[in-house]
């Protein structure tokens, strides 16, 4: 057998394997509030999460990548000059690899413990002023608790560690879309 049928052959059990695996695509909304760093009054922000994720049968775990945007977003106390109060947002633009481990499951609900790791960017602005940055692209760790309920609709408490004033913690509420497990 020459080398193009054997990859042709290998490509065809892979997208075989791949149509009848538990691919899903999970997008989420939610709020992000600051955990530490500048002081000032910390502000409930938006926050957006998609990913994608293989869902193993038989396997009380899944894996996959996933993209967010956080901003930490403070109102300080003190004003300028003008008498505008200043308003800080640290945006965290983030690419992680992700595992979950469904720790409990049943019918209709699917509680799961899980953790990213991957790379961010991290952008500040303070608005009427330049934007300052910090180094633009570092590590971050995400570590999150959630519930699927029916397997389609969950909720996630996640926080994003990478900076000192990028930190975030969230609340997030999405869908999955895909194969059921």
């Amino acid at each position: 057998m020459n080398a193009r049928r054997l990859f042709f052959v290998l490509s065809l059990l892979l997208l075989c394997h791949a149509l009848s695996a538990q691919i899903r695509v999970e997008p989420s909304i939610g709020a992000s509030f600051p955990l530490n760093g500048a002081s000032g009054t910390r502000l409930p922000f938006p926050s957006v999460v998609c990913g994608v994720k293989y869902y193993p049968s038989s396997r009380p775990f899944s894996f996959g990548v996933e993209g967010a945007m956080n901003i930490a977003y403070r109102r300080e106390g003190a004003t300028r000059e003008n008498g505008v109060a200043e308003d800080w947002a640290l945006r965290n633009l983030s690419l992680l690899a992700v595992v979950d481990w469904h720790f409990y499951t049943n019918q209709n609900i699917r509680l799961f413990l899980g953790c990213g790791a991957g790379l961010a960017h991290r952008h500040q602005t303070l608005p009427g002023f330049n934007t300052y940055d910090a180094p633009a692209l570092g590590i971050c760790c995400s570590p999150r608790v959630g519930i699927y309920l029916k397997n389609r609709l969950f909720f996630a408490l996640n926080a994003y560690v990478t900076e000192k004033n990028f930190n975030t913690i969230g609340l997030q509420i999405g869908y999955s879309i895909g194969k059921k497990k």
